[in-house]
């Protein structure tokens, strides 16, 4: 019963988490990647660098 209960709670918790990243997803795809990369340009944020690895990224 005791795993059970655990078990829903992980799944609505995974499930409101999926939520929410569906949510945003899904709004910057209905306004354009344009627009949201304009977005993120007003905002500071700095853009992918092209034609570099990653540190993370095997080599």
């Amino acid at each position: 019963m005791r795993r059970t209960l655990h078990d829903l709670a992980t799944l609505a918790a995974r499930i409101g988490v999926g939520g929410i990243f569906f949510a945003n997803g899904w709004h910057k795809l209905e306004v354009g990647l344009t627009a949201t990369g304009t977005q993120f340009a007003t905002q500071g944020a700095p853009l992918p660098a092209r034609g570099r690895r990653s540190p993370c990224s095997p080599s």
